[in-house]
């Protein structure tokens, strides 16, 4: 079972694997492959099920892997901390 700070523990690494050999590399690290690599990124399917994604034989990477993922898989907006508009403090 696991517990509160279990919970909190972010591997801040990504597990990739091409063509059956397993290498990491860091979470906001671009990622560049050519289109006809097998590769799996913490064990979600990258190629060839993305290939169409793939231009003049590479596919490029070039944001957050998870960001990227959650982008060409329709899943909607990811929100970004906008600075604020209005201060705290309301003193009246």
């Amino acid at each position: 079972m696991m517990n509160f700070l279990d919970l909190l523990a972010t591997d801040f690494k990504l597990t990739i694997s091409v063509n059956g050999t397993v290498s990491e590399a860091g979470l906001l690290d671009p990622l560049v492959f050519r289109e006809t690599d097998t590769v799996t990124v913490d064990g979600f399917e990258v190629l060839p099920r993305y290939q169409h994604l793939a231009q003049q034989g590479r596919l490029i990477i070039d944001e957050s892997f998870y960001q990227w993922l959650h982008r060409v898989t329709n899943q909607g907006w990811l929100l970004k901390p906008q600075p604020q508009m209005y201060p705290l403090n309301r003193s009246v």
